[in-house]
């Protein structure tokens, strides 16, 4: 059977199921779990993901306990409880009083071994369990626990995975439809999500004529826009194969593809698809892609995402990039990205282009130097000088001098520079900065900050030996492309790039607005 004939036949199915359904009603008198379960179908898919498709095997009773936002309290068969609030999107767990919100894969395995431990505190009497031994895929640590999440829907970044994983199966054509809105009135409309992996398409049949059996009137059109996707979503999902993403990217991608409608436009998009080399050397990439239909929504979604993955950061703009051009993968490090064997890097909103660490402040070095010097020198009231004016350190500096006697500024200028340099002579020389800065008994603030800003990146560059950058305006799109070298070279008044912040020992560049 070929796609074109197996998505006629589901089609087919719908129609069918839809006009002759004639839904079982439960009482809660007679059965009040399953009455509860019936009305509330989310509230299942979600057990089912926590604890398995046996799970009622593991509970006694589900309660109703809040109205809005709806709270269900799940108790287990050994007087364990817990929590699920329904959110937006999704439901948040809250188990021994820590909270998980299930949207975010890496919360979703906490809160699955959350579960575990609370059932290992009693065995279930005669559990038959489930068909076969249930692995969990999860990479949360054993014994770590996310902070508390907040109970809203804006989600929040993705908990930090590990970067060895199990081969996972490849996930291609949805047939498992998973409701996550509930109808907090009877007649609001459900939202559909599909979640199933190719593996499973023979298998789980039956699945969606159940689904079907019990599917309302008003999820009808969802379902048929659905099953007219299957094709698109085949061909997208493969493409995004290709690109090797981790999993909490690929649900990520997923998602955002789903959630704004993009499937047909994403695989109408792959004959014709771009290569970096393609984009211009500036230009606005929300305009870019818009020209082939793709919702603005969508590319602003996927534009600004950026998280914690693995030990390594993803920043905004390398999402977008790797799902959206044929030749650009990610990197091994950071925020890098491959394309054809070159390495460009993204930056977007405050770029460290240096060799010292986010970790790397002046609190450890200057400024007890600072404190010590001026007292030592019997002008300790000028600590509150310094503290006054701009923040970056390059204009408190500038204030200070200003403030000590003329025929004392010489002499704390040169014992200032001596340090100053020697903090960073392991890693960059910035001598030339200073020597710029410092004319006379004058400093130069704004000449300091830019002159360090050239330095430092200059020794990061030669360090990580990266081909080229892209600056980011992750709000707008804005972008433009650089080479080593022009980096350097736009660093200055005249240049396209500005020194944003200067609080510890690496400047923050961005594009100017």
């Amino acid at each position: 059977m070929n796609s074109k004939q197996f998505i006629q036949l589901l089609e087919q199915e719908v129609e069918d199921f839809m006009q002759a359904q004639a839904e079982k009603i439960v009482s809660f008198e007679d059965d009040p779990m399953g009455y509860i379960l019936q009305k509330y179908p989310s509230l299942k898919g979600t057990l089912e993901d926590l604890m398995s498709s046996s799970f009622d095997e593991y509970i006694t009773g589900i309660y109703v306990m809040a109205p809005k936002p709806t709270t269900f309290k799940i108790l287990l068969h050994n007087g364990q409880h817990f929590f699920l609030i329904y959110a937006k999107d999704s439901y948040i767990a809250k188990i021994q009083g820590k909270k998980y919100y299930l949207l975010n894969l890496g919360e979703e395995e906490y809160a699955i071994k959350a579960i575990a431990d609370l059932l290992t505190m009693g065995m279930p009497p005669g559990a038959k369990g489930p068909d076969s031994e249930e692995e969990n895929d999860t990479t949360a640590g054993a014994e770590d626990t996310p902070e508390e999440a907040p109970a809203d829907d804006t989600g929040g970044d993705e908990e930090e995975l590990a970067e060895t994983k199990e081969e996972k199966p490849k996930r291609k054509t949805p047939l498992k439809f998973k409701i996550l809105k509930e109808q907090e009135e009877p007649n609001e409309e459900e939202i559909l999500d599909p979640t199933q992996s190719d593996e499973e398409i023979e298998q789980h049949k039956q699945e969606l004529e159940d689904l079907l059996n019990k599917a309302t009137s008003s999820q009808k059109s969802k379902i048929k826009k659905l099953l007219q996707n299957l094709e698109h979503i085949d061909k997208v999902n493969d493409y995004l194969e290709t690109k090797k993403f981790d999993d909490i990217e690929e649900v990520i991608i997923e998602k955002y593809i789903d959630r704004n409608d993009q499937y047909q436009i994403f695989s109408e998009y792959l004959p014709k698809i771009l290569t970096y080399k393609d984009l211009p050397s500036e230009g606005n990439l929300i305009d870019q892609f818009k020209g082939f239909g793709f919702s603005e929504e969508f590319l602003k979604e996927l534009l600004a995402r950026d998280y914690q993955a693995g030990g390594k950061g993803v920043g905004p703009g390398e999402l977008f990039l790797v799902t959206l051009l044929k030749d650009t993968f990610k990197g091994k490090a950071g925020d890098i990205i491959l394309v054809g064997g070159d390495e460009i890097e993204i930056k977007a909103g405050g770029a460290q282009l240096s060799p010292f660490s986010r970790s790397d402040k002046f609190g450890n070095n200057f400024f007890p130097w600072l404190i010590d010097y001026l007292k030592t020198n019997k002008i300790p009231q000028l600590i509150n000088t310094f503290k006054e004016g701009k923040f970056r350190i390059p204009y408190r500096i500038e204030n200070l001098v200003n403030a000590i006697r003329e025929d004392k500024r010489k002499k704390f200028l040169d014992d200032f520079a001596e340090y100053f340099e020697s903090i960073y002579s392991e890693r960059a020389d910035i001598k030339p900065a200073l020597d710029k800065a410092i004319t006379g008994n004058s400093f130069d603030g704004k000449v300091f900050e830019q002159e360090m800003a050239k330095a430092l990146a200059s020794a990061y560059i030669e360090k990580e030996s990266i081909e080229g950058f892209l600056f980011l305006n992750k709000a707008n799109g804005d972008f433009d492309t650089f080479t080593s070298e022009e980096v350097l070279n736009n660093i200055s008044d005249d240049g396209k790039l500005e020194v944003m912040a200067f609080t510890d020992m690496s400047p923050r560049l961005r594009l100017k607005k």
